[in-house]
């Protein structure tokens, strides 16, 4: 998701397409790898624009902290932003051009008998992460 604080955006505009962010400060992701192309849409639709960061940190939370603080525009998944989402600290941007989601999975090795440690840890997490995830999005359509 790209998401700004309303002052920044208030200074500088809301971008319309993803095009747009050529003319914005960005705040770069920037952990393993260097991401200085945000992809947007999906399909025929997909496309990739190059950003201008104007500030690059190697966490999510310092993402986030940087667009509260109107640094610029923000890259993130939905669910590292959703407290601020929620608290109106940071509103969302080009929904219309979003990728599509990722999906979450706990992933294990198959056995015809699961580990007792296993399926309870399995039965424990499920609903959680459903319920989690099903707030992540409401906060995001709220937003």
């Amino acid at each position: 998701m790209i998401a700004a604080h309303p002052d920044y955006l208030a200074r500088r505009g809301e971008p319309l397409v993803p095009a747009d962010l050529a003319a914005h400060d960005c705040i770069a992701f920037e952990g393993l790898q260097t991401y200085r192309n945000w992809a947007f849409g999906a399909g025929a639709a997909a496309q990739s624009v190059a950003i201008r960061p104007r500030f690059s940190v190697n966490t999510a939370d310092a993402v986030v902290e940087a667009a509260i603080a109107g640094v610029g525009i923000a890259r993130v998944m939905s669910y590292q932003a959703a407290t601020a989402l929620s608290e109106r600290r940071i509103v969302t941007l080009l929904r219309g051009h979003a990728t599509a989601p990722l999906p979450v999975n706990l992933v294990h090795q198959p056995h015809r008998v699961q580990p007792l440690k296993r399926r309870a840890f399995l039965d424990f997490v499920q609903p959680r992460l459903v319920q989690a995830l099903a707030a992540v999005e409401a906060a995001v359509r709220a937003a």
